[in-house]
This record gives C-alpha cells, structure tokens and sequence, in this order.
C-alpha cells in the first residue's frame, strides 16, 4: 500500500434511491475506508442509458480535487463478458464497466491509461452476476482510495469500448447541424453543438440576434443570455453552463412542450 490517492469518491449510477442498491455500495466501501468522503452526483441516470451517463460524467469531474476517485454504474451488460476497468487521466480515476460510459474521459489529452481490473482479491468474497456495483466496483475503488497501487488491479488495455458519440457537422459556410443529446429534469434539451461553434462566427451581442435555430418546423431567432430572457411558455436558445446550445421554455418544459427529445435533429443558420 502507499499513500492514499484521494479520500473522496463519487457516484454515479442508474439505480435511483427506491431500492437498497446505493445503500449497499456505500457500507461496501465504508467497512473498506471508513474515512471515505462520498458524494453522490447523480443515481437518476435514465436505465441502461450509458450515453447519457458518460455526458454527465464529463460534466462535472473537472470541477473536482485532484485525485478523486469517480465510480461510474450503468451497466446493461452486468454479469456479462463486459470487464470491469480502472482509467486515469492527470487528476483522476474513473472505475467502470468496459461499455464505453468512459468515452468522453478517452478524450482527454490527459488521459494516460486503461487498466482491466482483474485483481479478484480486491472484489467481494462472493461476486453476484447482477451486483457488480457493490460486488466489485465498490470494494476496488474503496481499496484504491486506502493507497492501492493501481497497477496491482491488472494489465493495461487499449481495446476499451467506445461509443460513436454523434458530432455536429457544416452543411455549408452558414449552417450547422446537430442533434439534441442530453434532457434534463427541466426539459431542457441539450445539443451536441458547443459553443465554441457558435462563437466561430461574430458573435457581438448584436449577432446574437442574427442566429436562427430550427428544429422540425419550430424556428427560434436569436440566442438568450439567460433563461429569463423572453416571455413565460416561450421557447427560446441559450449557450448553457456545460458549454453546449440548449433549447429551452421559460418557466416549461421544452420536452414536453415541444415534443422533443433525444436524438431530435437541429440547423443552426447564420444570416
């Protein structure tokens, strides 16, 4: 053992908080560490949606300490010939399934390894093919977190799974194109467009104006600063705190509203 990595872990599954299931990880890791700090991001991540988790994940790890321990449950294939796997980038850990919940971690130009975790020892006595949360993922990232050496987990891979995560493209010199990602518990839909797209173009407060976004037959003109901005019930843009286009409805919700959601197409026109 050496020092330890970091005292705090954070979670972030699909199981929500009606059954045990959180509950269990965490005395799994606390008999382990008892001086764990653990802090649950989110347990709403939609089932079996490892899309939807990876985008949350990327979210909000930046904003850690160096050293945080990220583990990451949303695993459709529990049980499976999917690998438990332990990633790394300069700040951070990330223990997952091998089912591409770690894509946009890959990313990272800090990014400086994937390992299988194959080290049985670290796992519970007795491993559940429906619980690998609690079973294994728990007790490795508690052991991790108590001053493991990584490397002791298993060998270093480079045949993780990633997933195809759709990109925005230019249909020409003034339009762009993407497709709605991620929606919120306000019904707020976010785009795969970043902002620094949209700044691509002059972007004075005057061209803000100057931006038309369609979706299906809704067109909205112009991109708000804030969510206030227009009128209650009205759809409007805004460039969000994730750094992404998001279609939003003041004081609404623009899924419902709108009867959009994931996977919805979107023109971003410049004039």
């Amino acid at each position: 053992m050496s020092e330890p990595i970091s005292r705090i872990i954070t979670l972030t599954t699909d199981f929500g908080l009606q059954d045990p299931f959180v509950g269990a990880m965490k005395g799994v890791m606390l008999r382990i560490n008892p001086h764990l700090q653990l802090v649950d991001i989110t347990h709403q991540i939609g089932p079996y949606q490892v899309m939807e988790a990876a985008l949350v994940l990327n979210a909000f790890y930046p904003y850690y300490p160096a050293g945080t321990i990220h583990l990451v449950v949303v695993d459709p294939g529990v049980g499976g010939p999917r690998r438990p796997i332990l990633a790394w980038t300069q700040g951070h850990y990330f223990i997952a399934p091998d089912n591409g919940v770690l894509s946009m971690i890959y990313r990272d130009k800090e990014l400086q390894g994937v390992r299988e975790i194959a080290a049985r020892q670290y796992f519970l006595e007795e491993v559940s093919a429906t619980f690998h949360g609690r079973d294994i993922f728990a007790p490795v990232a508690a052991w991790l977190s108590s001053g493991l050496e990584p490397s002791v987990l298993g060998g270093e891979i480079q045949d993780y799974v990633r997933l195809t995560i759709p990109e925005p493209h230019w249909a020409g010199e003034k339009e762009l194109c993407g497709e709605v990602l991620y929606v919120d518990r306000f019904g707020n839909l976010m785009s795969n467009i970043p902002e620094s797209l949209i700044r691509h173009r002059p972007f004075s407060p005057e061209g803000r104006e100057k931006v038309r976004i369609r979706l299906g037959l809704l067109e909205i003109r112009g991109i708000h600063r804030f969510y206030g901005e227009g009128r209650p019930g009205e759809p409007g843009a805004i460039l969000n705190s994730w750094g992404y286009l998001e279609i939003y409805v003041n004081q609404g919700n623009a899924r419902h509203s709108l009867g959009m959601g994931k996977g919805q197409a979107l023109w971003v026109l410049f004039e």
